[in-house]
């Protein structure tokens, strides 16, 4: 079950025309709809409900400009996706939500991690494999009756 039905989805829209000059307008929205936190109201118009958003996927340009961009709004050990969002808007004219591209940065970062990890993976593999290949092609010379001293090595 979703926390928004439909007809709070209408209200908090129709709030939004009344109050939208207001600085205070999600806490005025929350006190007439009390089943609500002012967050959860704000959040839901800015990731959902305001007909400026676009609701189309990303563009590759920019995926490229995120990925570009993201260094230079982060803050120690958080990222700004408000001024992100922004940028992005005035470069393409398109205005996008902060979770769609937060969630585009994130899987991405998730995919990159994977991909190391997989790159990882395959050159130490390679790596073993030419060393038993470089055994294997050593030359076995025989002491002490017969015994390889290949063996006597492991």
């Amino acid at each position: 079950m979703t926390l928004f039905d439909e007809e709070s989805d209408f209200l908090i829209s129709y709030y939004m025309d009344l109050f939208y000059k207001l600085s205070d307008r999600f806490v005025i929205i929350s006190e007439l709809m009390p089943q609500y936190q002012p967050k959860q109201i704000s959040n839901r118009w800015r990731d959902y409900l305001d007909p400026k958003l676009c609701k189309k996927s990303l563009t590759n340009e920019e995926k490229i400009f995120i990925i570009e961009q993201t260094p230079n709004y982060r803050k120690l050990d958080w990222i700004c996706w408000k001024g992100l969002s922004s940028c992005l808007e005035n470069k393409s004219g398109r205005r996008h939500s902060y979770n769609k591209i937060k969630n585009y940065w994130n899987a991405n970062q998730r995919r990159q991690q994977k991909n190391l990890k997989k790159r990882t993976v395959h050159f130490l593999l390679n790596e073993e494999n030419r060393e038993k290949q470089h055994i294997k092609k050593k030359k076995v010379t025989y002491k002490n009756g017969g015994i390889p001293i290949a063996s006597l090595l492991n």
